[in-house]
């Protein structure tokens, strides 16, 4: 019966991931991974220096969706190249949940895995989350290798995978702050060895990653707002923190579901003293509690697709909960959860209608004038082979350029204003300003992406 539910769980995880993935359209950063990767050489890439300016972000992706941009440049293909990664990482899944030696974990975490919501929703953005989330499953496979056969050459090889993980996402600084503090339980738990390799892992990666630590560190010093690890964090409070967790579990029962993971995490912690459990629970609560501390004390930083580690770990977590439980009826009710919010998309990134938009309503040579999601219109303008211009109200109003003048300069018949529910006094006023002038030379029409 449960080989049968993780051959379901993994269809229907696998469906929904691809539905969204090839049937929605690019959100703006995801259309601000592909300017940047075709706009910026190799090298300044390579180096994240000269034209590469987002160093909140390390390069890696970016390489990675550059020698896939040779191949294609369209949204089907930007999604599949995320995608595709989705394979690799449920049979590493499969690899981990079976150190626990008992199948039902093992399908349980399977099934798991397939449905979580936001798992399925970071699977197919054309951003790093999908590889990041490979090489954290890569790595927490190879530290529960080595907890049971330690050897040199997989403490080296994990030092080298923390060093490609946090060339590829900040957000892999979660795990290595983790293994540094379960370096120093097990180090006072008589359990040296272990604790060495994970210290010798931890000063390998320094090592690799010291030219990326330094741009890091550089880019820290220079900004005094926000954080690098989470560039889309603007604030931290009891709302926010909350609206995460729920990402982070998957549903909205969090009053459920995050004291029941802590109480099982805490458990397992105490009771049983597999050095993976031991790792799990240093993983879940770094992730969480740090990133509290430093978004309370520091910046913010609580963002739940850069916490994905404690998405990872839940699913392993809560399968050897459900392997105990003589009543099925949770698990049943998680992964009915898990279903109808990823069908459903459960605070899932995407735009809509887009594209459609574009090939339907707006001529080519026409003009757009739109406050946000800049980047994302301009993508499907370029691919669509549109030679419409694009402007943004809102860069105009930041770098004080006369618009107006600029607009009445151009030869061009259709003026598309792009709607937008959020509105400064100052944008709303520009805009009207710019109706109420340039829609006597030009045909100005409202749309609604």
């Amino acid at each position: 019966r449960w080989l049968i539910i993780a051959i379901i769980s993994f269809l229907v995880g696998t469906l929904i991931r691809f539905y969204y993935g090839l049937n929605t359209d690019l959100w703006n950063d995801e259309a601000i991974s592909y300017f940047i990767s075709r706009d910026t050489t190799w090298t300044d890439l390579f180096f994240s220096k000269g034209n590469y300016h987002d160093l909140m972000h390390p390069p890696l992706y970016y390489i990675f969706l550059k020698l896939m941009l040779i191949i294609n440049e369209a949204d089907w293909w930007l999604r599949l190249t995320s995608l595709v990664w989705f394979f690799p990482s449920i049979y590493l899944v499969y690899k981990i949940a079976s150190f626990f030696k008992n199948r039902k974990t093992t399908l349980l975490a399977i099934s798991l895995f397939s449905l979580h919501p936001l798992l399925i929703n970071l699977a197919f953005q054309v951003r790093s989350y999908s590889l990041l989330i490979f090489f954290m499953l890569f790595i927490i496979y190879m530290i529960c290798s080595n907890f049971f056969q330690p050897k040199l050459s997989k403490t080296i090889f994990i030092a080298l995978l923390l060093s490609i993980s946090f060339f590829i996402n900040y957000g892999a600084i979660w795990l290595i702050f983790s293994l540094f503090f379960l370096g120093i339980y097990l180090f006072f738990s008589e359990q040296k060895i272990h604790s060495k390799n994970l210290f010798l892992s931890l000063i390998l990666f320094f090592v690799f990653s010291i030219y990326q630590i330094i741009i890091l560190l550089n880019y820290l010093l220079i900004k005094k707002i926000g954080s690098p690890i989470a560039g889309s964090v603007p604030y931290f409070d009891i709302n926010w923190l909350i609206y995460h967790l729920r990402m982070l579990l998957g549903n909205d029962y969090i009053g459920f579901y995050l004291p029941l993971i802590l109480i099982i995490n805490t458990i397992n912690f105490k009771k049983n003293k597999l050095l993976i459990n031991q790792f799990f629970f240093f993983s879940f609560l770094t992730t969480v509690l740090l990133a509290i501390i430093i978004s309370i004390f520091l910046f913010p930083v609580f963002l739940a697709r850069q916490l994905v580690l404690f998405s990872i770990i839940s699913v392993f977590v809560f399968a050897q909960f459900h392997q105990k439980l003589r009543q099925e009826l949770v698990l049943f009710l998680t992964l009915v959860v898990y279903t109808i919010n990823s069908l459903t998309g459960y605070n899932f990134l995407f735009a809509t209608n887009i594209e459609t938009t574009i090939k339907n309503k707006v001529p080519s040579n026409s003009i757009i004038l739109l406050l946000d999601d800049y980047d994302s219109i301009n993508y499907y303008l370029i691919v669509n082979r549109n030679n419409s211009s694009i402007y943004s109200i809102k860069r105009y109003i930041f770098k004080n350029q006369d618009l107006e003048d600029k607009l009445l300069t151009e030869s061009i018949t259709n003026v598309f204003f792009i709607k937008n529910q959020f509105i400064s006094n100052d944008e709303l006023e520009t805009k009207k300003s710019l109706q109420d002038n340039i829609c006597q030379k030009y045909h100005c029409v409202d749309l609604d992406f």
